[in-house]
């Protein structure tokens, strides 16, 4: 049997949570991932085989990266100050990409970061890119707004 007080019944102000940035997510190619983020990214290979695609049990397939604080920061200002100015076409993001504790957006091209654009000006292949960013969040309401006053342009359909 629970022994509880009428306090611990009642919501207290330490117990709720204000909506904020967690963590940032990149999946990509290796050499892009580490000129983008500045750190090692880790090589991800495939769980089983897929023949259509030509990919085999324990292939490498791709990479990714976790940012978190200051490096995670320094790359949300990049990517709201730069990328997005620099992508042909944008109009914002759908609000359907974002989730209670997620969103989640993808370029066909790379080159969008100026980093990788430098390094990459001899190279006429175009390479995508994967982003996440976790929140930690009561709503999805609260994910939306945040991502507003991040400076994040999301479209309403």
């Amino acid at each position: 049997m629970l022994n509880l007080k009428d306090s611990d019944l009642t919501p207290s102000s330490h117990s709720t949570k204000l909506s904020k940035l967690y963590y940032v997510v990149l999946s990509g190619d290796y050499e892009d991932l580490y000129l983008i983020s500045g750190q090692r990214p880790l090589r991800t290979i495939a769980k089983k085989s897929i023949s259509t695609f030509r990919i085999f049990k324990g292939q490498k397939v791709g990479a990714k990266v976790t940012l978190r604080n200051k490096i995670m920061w320094s790359f949300v200002k990049r990517f709201i100050n730069v990328a997005l100015l620099r992508e042909r076409n944008f109009l914002g993001f759908n609000e359907k990409s974002i989730t209670k504790n997620a969103f989640s957006c993808g370029f066909s091209d790379v080159t969008i970061f100026p980093e990788v654009d430098d390094a990459r000006s001899s190279i006429n292949e175009t390479r995508g890119i994967n982003i996440t960013m976790v929140f930690r969040s009561d709503s999805r309401q609260s994910t939306i707004s945040l991502l507003s006053e991040m400076g994040i342009p999301i479209r309403k359909i």
